[in-house]
Parts: C-alpha cells; sequence; structure tokens
C-alpha cells in the first residue's frame, strides 16, 4: 500500500501525460509538519440567496462606501440597500443594462463608471442621484480614490485624471499621461496610497507629490514592463495588485504587485489554458477571504471558466457552477462585496444576491460538484503493468447531509489508463450516514494499468475535506 498525497493545486498540463490534475471546487490549506497528507482540500464556499432585485436586471455590481452603506446595481438601476429585511430603496438609473461596473467614494460622494462616457453621483448624506456634467469628464473604466481625489482613466485617450480634492468637480488640467512610456493607460488602482496606472504594456506607479498645478507625480525608477491584457481583470487584496497582464512577449499572464514589481503567480498549465481562450479582454475579477486565504476570482464569460488563485498557498483552482443538465460553467459570481460581517455576491446571470458562506454546500439549492484528480501512477522504473488491488479515498466522512434528511452522500472513482485523455465510467461509493466517522471509502479489484490517473468526485450538500489516497497494486510482469 502507498500513500498518495496530494500536493498541488489544478494542474492539466500541456501535455496530459504530465500531469492530468483537475481541481474543481476545491481549495487547499497546507496541514502541520507531523500531519499524514501535506494539504487537506476543503470545499469552495456555496451561496445562500438573499434576495432577488426583482426588476429582471443582473447584478453589476454590489458596494459598501466609506460610511458602511450598501450598494447594489442591477441593469440600469441603482439601490440602497438596508440590510435589516435586505430592503432596496431606489436611487437612480444609469444608462447602459449590462456589463461590469466600478465605484470610489471621498466620504461625500460616490461615483459610478461602467467604460462608456457617462458618469454618476450618489451624495452619500442626501441620496441626491445626477449625472456628471461636467465638461472635464471623459468616462472611465476604472475608479478609486487617494488623499480624496478620486481617480478614473479616460477611455481611448490614455490618460489618468482626477477630481479637485473633496470634490466631485474636474479641472480640465487635472491629468497625466504615462511619462516612462507612451503606451495608453488602460486601468487604474490605489495601492497603499499610491495609484498604479496600467497601460497597455508598462505600468507606472504615482503618488500624491501636493504639487499645485496637478498634485500627483511618477515615482522615480519605478518602472514595470508589464501592462494589462483585460481591463476588468484588475482586482487588490490588502496591499497587493491583482491583474491579467501582458507585455511585448506576449499577454495572459497573471500577476501580484510586490514592492513595486510584477510578480507572475500563473503556472505553464493555467497560461496555456487562458492563451487557448477566444477571448482574455472580458476577463473580470475580484478578491474575497476565508480564514487566512486570500482569493483572486478571475471569470472569462466568452471562455465560461472561472479560476482561483490562493495567495496563501500560491495554488489554483476552478470555480465553477453546475446547470439542471449537469454541465459546468463559469461561476456566477459577477461582483463582491465584504459588509465586515458578510460576504455578498452578486449573480452575474440574474439579479439575485447571496451570501457567500463555508457553511453553505450548494449554490442555491443546486449541487456543487467537488473534483480532484490525482498524480500519475506507475512503474517508474519498469515501465510494468500495475494491478491495482484497491482504492481508499482519505475523505471526511459520516457528516450526513446539511439538509437534515438521511442518507450517505454518494462519492464517485473513475480512472484513465492513457494518461488523462479518455475515462471510464465512475463507480460509486458513499461518504456514510451521520455518524459513521471512521467508515472506510475503498474501491478494490480495479484492474491493471501502466500508467494509471484517478479522479474522485462528489456534489454532496454535506460538509466533507480531502486529503489523498491509500492505493495497493502490485507490479506485473512488461
Amino acid at each position: 500500500m502507498a500513500r498518495v498525497p496530494l500536493q498541488g493545486g489544478a494542474y492539466q498540463a500541456a501535455s496530459l501525460l504530465a500531469s492530468a490534475q483537475r481541481c474543481v471546487n476545491l481549495y487547499a490549506e497546507q496541514n502541520p509538519p507531523d500531519s499524514p497528507f501535506p494539504f487537506t482540500y476543503y470545499p469552495t464556499p456555496g451561496l445562500k440567496l438573499l434576495f432577488n432585485t426583482g426588476d429582471g436586471g443582473h447584478i453589476r455590481l454590489v458596494y459598501r462606501d466609506s460610511k458602511g452603506n450598501l450598494y447594489v446595481v442591477s441593469g440600469h438601476r441603482v439601490y440602497r440597500l438596508n440590510p435589516i429585511g435586505w430592503r432596496l430603496t431606489y436611487v437612480g438609473s444609469v444608462n447602459t443594462v449590462q456589463g461590469p461596473m466600478r465605484a470610489t467614494d471621498n466620504g461625500v460622494d460616490i461615483i459610478f463608471v461602467d467604460g462608456s462616457a457617462d458618469g454618476f453621483i450618489l451624495n452619500i448624506a442626501t441620496q441626491a442621484w445626477s449625472q456628471i456634467d461636467d465638461p472635464a469628464w471623459y468616462g472611465s473604466q476604472s475608479a478609486d480614490t487617494v488623499d480624496t481625489y478620486m481617480i478614473f482613466g479616460w477611455p481611448g485617450n490614455g490618460e489618468m485624471y482626477t477630481t479637485l480634492a473633496q470634490s466631485t468637480t474636474f479641472d480640465a488640467s487635472y491629468f497625466a499621461a504615462k511619462s516612462g512610456a507612451p503606451d495608453p493607460v488602460q486601468a487604474i488602482a490605489a495601492v497603499h496610497k499610491e495609484i498604479w496606472l496600467l497601460g497597455t504594456d508598462t505600468t507606472e506607479v504615482w503618488f500624491d507629490a501636493g504639487n499645485p498645478n496637478f498634485p500627483f507625480e511618477r515615482i522615480p525608477g519605478v518602472f514595470i514592463q508589464q501592462g494589462v491584457a483585460a481591463v476588468w481583470s484588475v482586482a487588490k487584496a490588502n496591499e497587493n495588485l491583482f491583474w491579467i497582464g501582458r507585455g511585448e512577449q506576449g499577454n495572459a499572464m497573471p500577476y501580484m504587485s510586490q514592492y513595486y514589481q510584477a510578480v507572475p503567480i500563473g503556472t505553464p498549465a493555467i497560461v496555456d489554458e487562458w492563451q487557448t481562450y477566444a477571448r482574455i479582454d472580458d476577463a473580470t475579477a475580484f478578491t474575497y477571504q476565508i480564514g487566512s486565504h486570500v482569493f483572486y476570482v478571475v471569470t472569462f464569460p466568452t471562455a465560461d471558466r472561472s479560476w482561483v488563485y490562493d495567495v496563501l498557498t500560491q495554488q489554483w483552482h476552478e470555480w465553477l457552477s453546475m446547470d439542471a443538465s449537469g454541465a459546468l460553467h463559469a461561476h456566477v459570481s459577477g461582483s463582491y462585496c465584504f459588509t465586515g460581517s458578510m460576504h455578498l455576491l452578486g449573480d452575474a446571470n440574474s439579479g439575485n444576491v447571496y451570501q457567500l458562506d463555508v457553511n453553505t454546500f450548494t449554490d442555491n439549492g443546486a449541487a456543487i460538484p467537488r473534483i480532484r484528480g490525482f498524480p500519475h501512477l506507475s512503474d517508474f522504473n519498469s515501465g510494468a503493468r500495475q494491478f491495482y488491488k484497491y482504492f481508499l479515498a482519505n475523505v471526511e466522512v459520516g457528516r450526513g447531509l446539511s439538509d437534515g434528511t438521511t442518507g450517505a452522500p454518494p462519492i464517485l472513482l473513475r480512472w484513465s489508463d492513457d494518461g488523462g485523455y479518455t475515462w471510464g465510467q465512475p463507480i460509486e461509493g458513499n461518504l456514510g450516514a451521520v455518524g459513521q466517522s471512521i467508515r472506510s471509502v475503498q474501491w478494490n479489484r480495479l484492474g491493471y494499468a501502466r500508467d494509471r490517473v484517478f479522479e474522485v468526485s462528489w456534489s454532496a450538500n454535506a460538509r466533507s475535506s480531502l486529503n489523498g489516497a491509500y492505493v495497493s497494486w502490485e507490479v506485473g510482469r512488461s
């Protein structure tokens, strides 16, 4: 018998003969050194429906202002959200009905942007709503605030521009182009009270120098040779910025900022996968936190896939939703905010707003598939056939079903004998009924192969986790 640990995230290499490990709706947490397995894989959080806006739109933005007030944009309608009873109060409308949005505030007013030439102001105290008619307003796909200056990116022109301090008034002289390279600004983000200007191929960092004519200037010596390939992929967590980058040598590389550097966080498998997508420029992103895990979530709408990077473990997993037919799609998440006590998530395909909850094991009642592939198993010395006596999954059992019904949730095992290119029919086991905490999840007499890849999957409405497996085999003749 051999212990087969799981040590990485999703990694399906360009050649599946190298690695065919899929990791869907599971994230890893490293165990103490004396644990029998290095990592445990926990289920991604489920979705608990809080309310539907009822207006037929899909959720484009959930936003918490600097005073703690909550807002939801559904289609073209903007609402203030009261968390007591989840009551919506209509405050105004934007001119577009779909696509991601951003918002920022200076403690007095909020400005909403959607990438068009339009912008809208909401006064926090009075809730007065108005469209920006300032001639020095040019629209934006980005929005952020530093030292009460509200900062935007001029679409199509490639420049940054700002409001006056503590104001929603614009000065036509308050704008700047990147100075280190001629590529235009595509997105802006404020991190550690510094402004990152992400161009098509390069990035600069600016700060508030207090200049009388225009307050910001470039930090000398800071210049990054990567730009941004997907404007809406820019997201931040703590003092880190994340984005899908591009440069003179190529694109589709995910980055994280670190000490004025763009640190690649993609694996060869992830980047190879993304480069097969028909579009990457439509990617959207946000970050959220569970315990000590900070996650960067990227969704590719055209490719219909969502990927998540875990800053703590530096591993990736797929975050997917399943439809009624069992097909997997990009996760329904379109926007996110943390209220201070609850994770709110807006549905990109409907007017639903959910609580993202680690103690919920369905997506609003729909099953969540958990899939984990194992490393290749073979006799690396001789390449001889191996006869598999059993596969024992080291998985959490005996939790039963979270809805209180009786029964033992099923778990499936399947395998591939050609390196992960084709798969046999799955064999069902079960995770045990409530209280069966010492149950073995084991499959016996599994045939033979020279190179085998196992995969387990389940979609139980139950708490679960996976460490790895124990596999027993005998080496036959070559």
